[in-house]
């Protein structure tokens, strides 16, 4: 039986806009290495990663490009949102040979990056936590939810990230559905159902 455990990207690594610039940050390296090496000898189990493109747009984090807010787009939304939720089809970072035209692939390649400087080029990554909310904050709509997961489920179904195009991501959505104990109030509302069971928006998770 295959042992794994899951970390949580934004902590663990640096943050880059360009994937192959990033590593494990140097205070999470005392454990993050044994874990590596734990799961490297244990037949290649993969590495589970919390990814959360939502926080990296509305706390402007480095991950995306500040330069993309000067890009006008269409409905008054910036091209730094379009990049954090699979709603463009143009490059936005190029690092190196590889082009990104979302935050997602960029994630996940910042941890193969940051996994193959801490010897563990062989490990797949799964994605074990990503989502969009719905209510809790400006950015926190259902209309924007649904844009994000949707994307997300069409494109993860259809090919890798541009690191490893031929793998395709395993990847769970947060949440089923909403959490309303948790604090602050945006952490309440990741669910795809409200709590009566009755669904927010249609998602297909069939490959459009």
């Amino acid at each position: 039986m295959r042992v794994t455990t899951a970390v949580d990207q934004s902590e663990m690594l640096n943050v880059n806009y360009q994937p192959s610039q990033s590593e494990f940050r140097p205070e999470a390296r005392q454990f993050i290495d044994p874990i590596i090496q734990f799961l490297v000898h244990n037949n290649n189990a993969p590495l589970l990663v919390n990814l959360h493109p939502f926080y990296s747009y509305v706390h402007v984090k480095e991950d995306i490009p500040m330069d993309l807010e000067a890009q006008a787009h269409r409905e008054s939304r910036s091209a730094r949102f379009d990049y954090a939720t699979f709603n463009s089809a143009q490059t936005r970072v190029q690092d190196g040979p590889l082009t990104y035209t979302n935050l997602f692939d960029s994630m996940v390649d910042s941890v193969h990056a940051a996994l193959e400087k801490a010897g563990g080029s062989s490990l797949d990554v799964v994605v074990s936590e990503v989502g969009w909310p719905t209510e809790g904050h400006s950015a926190a709509t259902i209309d924007n939810a649904r844009t994000h997961n949707n994307g997300l489920i069409n494109h993860v179904q259809s090919i890798g990230t541009p690191k490893r195009p031929q793998k395709r991501i395993e990847t769970y959505i947060f949440n089923l559905f909403d959490e309303n104990k948790r604090d602050p109030e945006v952490e309440r509302h990741w669910g795809i159902f409200w709590n009566n069971k009755q669904a927010k928006y249609n998602i297909n998770f069939q490959n459009q």
